[in-house]
């Protein structure tokens, strides 16, 4: 059969993608925020009163489908008091993950007369899971939202921060050559005291910033290496998420009352 031919040089696009839509990774991942917490939420509630991870209950039923379980640091499903007392939803929490970052994307939404400016901070992440006995075992991808500006920013830090660290301790911990990335990491929030960060210039808040658990030894990094198979993976998602990468680099006019709840700002604390 002879192909179909034209002088015609088409453009090549999508008329079947929504114009407007945000970008999403074009794989399997799931997807959850940072929460600042409650400090008059009782201790024994964990990320509830300390600050950490929130899945909403519809994203972990995503992750069963996708997966086959939720990621295992999360607990059961429970309720969750809304900014400006609107009410309450249901998610699970957890203090901690443990992860690599894939890529990084913070977005920025053009205000106008009537709202102010905002950005979304996202990672990009690859999760695993340590046991009792140290057993490293890779979950998955995972699209993580940072929330507000500012809780965002704390996140990437605390990222940046264990870059860093794997770095400065390369040649201690014998690392050679392979890349800070490609060592995982544990995020959250640690201890049994409740940290805090005042933030903003003119207007004031907290927020309960994203910490890193460092190793008591920088041997232990050696244990820490992702191995080839999920570094080739890893390599591999970010290369299929150029377009999701890239779309950070545009401005789009929307505002925060705009985003998905999971994507709203937790700084209002209800219990204020």
């Amino acid at each position: 059969m002879t192909p179909i031919t034209s002088a015609i040089q088409f453009d090549n696009y999508d008329p079947t993608k929504p114009i407007g839509s945000e970008i999403k990774p074009p794989f399997p991942y799931i997807e959850f925020n940072w929460h600042n917490g409650f400090a008059a939420a009782e201790k024994s509630g964990g990320a509830k009163h300390f600050g950490g991870w929130q899945i909403s209950d519809a994203n972990a039923a995503s992750a069963i489908g996708l997966f086959g379980k939720v990621y295992g640091y999360f607990g059961a499903s429970t309720m969750w008091a809304k900014g400006k007392g609107d009410g309450e939803y249901p998610a699970a929490s957890s203090r901690k993950i443990v992860a690599v970052a894939i890529a990084t994307r913070v977005k920025w939404y053009e205000g106008n007369e009537e709202k102010r400016g905002s950005s979304k901070t996202q990672i990009l992440a690859y999760l695993a899971e340590i046991d009792k006995d140290h057993k490293i075992t890779p979950y998955g991808a995972a699209l993580i939202n940072g929330g507000s500006y500012h809780s965002g920013k704390a996140m990437q830090e605390a990222f940046q921060a264990w870059s860093t660290y794997v770095n400065q301790n390369r040649s201690a911990a014998a690392l050679g050559a392979i890349p800070a990335w490609a060592f995982w990491g544990c995020f959250g929030t640690f201890g049994d005291k409740r940290v805090t960060r005042e933030v903003g210039k003119t207007e004031k808040n907290i927020i309960v910033p994203c910490q890193v658990n460092y190793p008591a030894e920088p041997m232990a990094l050696q244990n820490l290496y992702i191995g080839d198979d999920v570094a080739r993976e890893v390599m591999d998602l970010r290369a299929k998420a150029k377009e999701w990468i890239d779309d950070g680099k545009k401005k789009v006019v929307k505002t925060v009352e705009e985003m998905p709840a999971s994507e709203q700002p937790f700084d209002d604390d209800p219990f204020a």
